[in-house]
């Protein structure tokens, strides 16, 4: 019911909230893939990694990266890269980590928004060297 009055307030905000929830992507997320040749001038794998980041921030509106050492003085901040990446601010106490996250890859992670209101967003955590 409380989704419902939302979703008539801010129907794109709702509709982004049901993708993510659905682990569904934008239509047509997949064109304009970046591509690399051999033939190119030479990247660092960072470089490159950033460009295909950016690209895929730019064409998954819910998409969260960031990058860390996966030590105990990363500085990668779950509630941070959703202000940064899509000006939505979270209370870090509504971030719900079931376990510390060690390594790299996708990770699931539920998002408390409201009573009865929860989100999962998928963060993909990748090396930066």
């Amino acid at each position: 019911e409380r989704f419902d009055a939302y979703r008539k307030e801010h129907p794109d905000r709702a509709r982004e909230l049901e993708m993510i929830d659905a682990a569904e992507l934008p239509d047509g997320w997949d064109r304009d893939l970046p591509r690399f040749s051999p033939d190119d001038k030479p990247i660092a794998t960072r470089k490159a990694s950033e460009q295909a980041i950016q690209w895929a921030a730019a064409a998954v509106p819910h998409l969260i990266g960031g990058s860390a050492d996966l030590s105990t003085s990363t500085n990668t901040d779950i509630a941070e890269a959703l202000k940064a990446q899509h000006q939505v601010e979270v209370d870090r106490h509504r971030i719900d980590l079931k376990d510390p996250i060690k390594t790299l890859g996708e990770h699931q992670v539920t998002l408390h928004l409201a009573r009865e209101v929860d989100a999962a967003i998928n963060l993909i955590v990748t090396r930066d060297r």
